[in-house]
Parts: structure tokens; C-alpha cells; sequence
């Protein structure tokens, strides 16, 4: 199976998984070139979400939360700022929540971190 298979059947098991706990999917593959794509928007009550799905064969590796250094973290940050002003979405209408959903294929384990926020040492 390539990454790319891997990546695409991750989000969408995720993808399931959130509509699942009540999330309505507002987009999927949301292109904010130049700071990449996000993977997931969704909107649960007054919330909106931008989730970073990450999909791993197995545990092996590392904590999948490691994955986000402050480079990504920060152009996921832009990019859901792209978003809010592409769509013209009032600030006070909502809050928004950068998300990391982690499945392991290997165990079918899902872990949700409904609300990344970046460790200040790195």
C-alpha cells in the first residue's frame, strides 16, 4: 500500500469517525498553497475544526504528536487563517480548533487531539 493510499484511506476513517461524534465535514483536501493542504474542516455546535490527519502502519515510529514541530504547526495555523478570510467567516460566530486525529492501522486505534496547541520549547 503507497503513503498516498495509506494517507487517503486514513482520512477517511477519520473522516467517519468524527461525523461519528457529531462533526458535520465542511471540506476535505482544502488546498492554502503555499502553506499546504488541510485535511479535514469540520463544525460541531459553534466550533470549527481544522484537523491534520496523520495515518501510520504501526506505533513504531513516534509519538504521532511529535510529527507537528512548530514549522508545521504554525503553517496549519495559516492555512485555517486563509480559510477563515477566504470564506468570510466572522470571527465571533465560532471558535476554532486545530485538531490532530492519529489512526494506527496496524491496532485500529484512533487517538483525538481535539485541541493542539504547540509545546513553547521547541
Amino acid at each position: 500500500m503507497s503513503n498516498i493510499t495509506t494517507g487517503k484511506d486514513g482520512e477517511n476513517t477519520v473522516k467517519k469517525f468524527l461525523e461519528n461524534k457529531g462533526h458535520k465535514v465542511v471540506e476535505q483536501n482544502y488546498n492554502c498553497l503555499p502553506f499546504g493542504e488541510i485535511d479535514l474542516i469540520t463544525s460541531r455546535g459553534n466550533v470549527i475544526y481544522f484537523v491534520e490527519v496523520k495515518t501510520r502502519k504501526n506505533d513504531s515510529f513516534m509519538n504521532i504528536v511529535e510529527t507537528v514541530n512548530k514549522r508545521k504547526y504554525n503553517a496549519m495555523k495559516r492555512a485555517c487563517e486563509i480559510y477563515i478570510i477566504k470564506e468570510k467567516i466572522p470571527r465571533k460566530d465560532y471558535s476554532f480548533i486545530l485538531s490532530l486525529v492519529a489512526l494506527n492501522l496496524e491496532t485500529g486505534n484512533i487517538d483525538f487531539y481535539e485541541d493542539l496547541t504547540l509545546n513553547e520549547s521547541l
